[in-house]
């Protein structure tokens, strides 16, 4: 493991609460403190070389760290209270403390039954067989078994069904072909994902509703996914209990962040607000801030409210600029796709360049091809504004090898590379130059009449950019004209 790195990381990503807990119990032990003097440098970002403290000081702290913070968890975890419970089951019984043991059984069982915690339960199913020598009840402990057999398998099948749709997404992103659809389509077959009555517990309903909102936005079925998302509100809302579980936690808020996209999508702005000031009062908000700035930028660009989403915009960026800022993973291609476009929208041309090229350059592994495609469009648009005319011919070629290469070189991006290269390059006059986007606006516009290309303007208007350079007029007030706004 390479403790200087992963190190540095884990510190920062703690919370203040966490921090405190563990600088509490170091305190408590008595020994060598010189793990507790790194931390502090780490903790409050100061340069610390790579040769001093020494491999086991680093390797120790690390260790001390992942004992705090599974500690600090336990606290106000119910599987540590479960665990705890099934460990004094085991010493009650070298005691042979029958009776007691027997309470400690059952309340381990009520806390896996109302958390519905089913793999505990087994565990518990197995830990009251020990010693049953009735038959009667021996047959009952059995039946359940089977019963939380079948449960746990039909959880694992909707957990898989989740995962292909979801790595599915992450690979391609947006459909933008009858082929890419079918895919789904095929999946979507599933005997499980026929009928809600087919998942057999509460997070097996959860995948089930979770996995058709998917596709349902992904096959440009608004109405559906609203319908589907709403449902799965109504799950965990209905079971309180459940979101005391960081896990279930984690869900609401996505489920949350869900909703929000889906009514933006509506333009149901009244109840978006609110989703977002909901959000925004969970456990951990912080740890999804960058996310709900991620779905908020993409409503100010879809309606071309560019200089209004700048206050936000700033709000990110500072955040973004903070050492212990937290950005998923998986995300942080399109968070930076949308901070580009934000700054493109406001004619803050070379902001939006530094911002398009940590994806250029450094785009994350596994990031979504359909995002990185639609980042190589946006750099010819940004040098063509920037009147980097010497690069541009070199930048046409490298996007043409880089879709063909990924094989997004659908009509939509070969019509507008071909038309760079051809009619872009090289004009006489401006007038000259007008004639040529008109053209490519037309052009285009007949291939956006396949519902699937159409999918390439999800996160920029390019033809609104277009349209900006025939009339010549700003493109914010273009794309709020064409997504109705006032």
């Amino acid at each position: 493991m390479r403790y200087s790195e992963d190190l540095e990381k884990l510190v920062r990503s703690l919370s203040k609460a966490e921090k405190r807990y563990f600088r509490l119990s170091a305190e408590m032990h008595e020994g060598d403190k010189s793990y507790l003097t790194l931390f502090e440098k780490l903790a409050k970002k100061r340069a610390v070389k790579k040769e001093s403290p020494d491999y086991d000081t680093r390797r120790y702290l690390f260790s001390q760290l992942m004992k705090s913070l599974a500690a600090c968890r336990d606290k106000h975890s119910v599987d540590a209270e479960i665990y705890g419970l099934l460990t004094a089951v085991d010493v009650l019984y070298e005691k042979d403390l029958r009776n007691v043991r027997r309470k400690a059984l059952q309340r381990a069982r009520k806390l896996a039954v109302q958390f519905e915690r089913i793999e505990l339960l087994l565990e518990i199913n197995r830990l009251e067989r020990v010693g049953i020598l009735d038959e009667a009840l021996s047959e009952k402990i059995l039946l359940e078994q089977r019963a939380l057999l079948l449960q746990a398998a039909n959880i694992n099948e909707y957990r898989h069904l989740a995962a292909r749709v979801s790595s599915l997404y992450a690979r391609e992103g947006e459909i933008r072909s009858p082929e890419q659809l079918a895919v789904y389509e095929n999946l979507m077959r599933h005997e499980l994902l026929q009928s809600e009555s087919a998942a057999l517990s509460t997070e097996a309903q959860y995948f089930f509703f979770f996995i058709h909102v998917v596709f349902t936005l992904l096959a440009d079925r608004p109405h559906e996914a609203y319908a589907h998302n709403r449902k799965l509100i109504a799950l965990l809302e209905a079971r309180p209990w459940l979101l005391r579980q960081q896990q279930w936690q984690k869900r609401y808020a996505d489920i949350l962040d869900n909703q929000f996209l889906i009514c933006s999508t509506l333009s149901e702005t009244g109840e978006a607000e609110e989703l977002l000031r909901r959000s925004r009062q969970l456990p951990g908000y912080a740890r999804t801030f960058t996310l709900k700035y991620l779905n908020l930028l993409g409503v100010y660009i879809r309606n071309g409210d560019f200089e209004k989403g700048q206050n936000a915009l700033k709000e990110l960026e500072d955040y973004l600029a903070r050492p212990d800022a937290f950005i998923p993973a998986e995300s942080k291609t399109v968070l930076y796709c949308n901070i580009a476009v934000m700054h493109f929208g406001a004619g803050q041309f070379r902001k939006s360049l530094d911002w398009l090229n940590r994806i250029l350059n450094d785009a994350p592994g596994g990031a979504r091809e359909d995002v990185l495609a639609l980042a190589r469009l946006l750099n010819l648009m940004l040098h063509f504004e920037l009147q980097h005319t010497d690069l541009l011919e070199y930048l046409v070629k490298s996007t043409y090898r880089f879709l063909g290469k990924k094989s997004r070189l659908y009509k939509f991006e070969s019509v507008f590379l071909h038309s760079v290269r051809e009619r872009l390059l090289d004009y006489a006059d401006p007038r000259e130059l007008r004639t040529s986007f008109a053209t490519l606006k037309a052009e285009l516009e007949e291939v956006l009449k396949d519902p699937y290309e159409k999918r390439v303007l999800e996160y920029f208007d390019i033809i609104a950019w277009l349209q900006s350079k025939v009339e010549q007029r700003s493109f914010a007030e273009i794309v709020k004209e064409r997504a109705g706004k006032p």
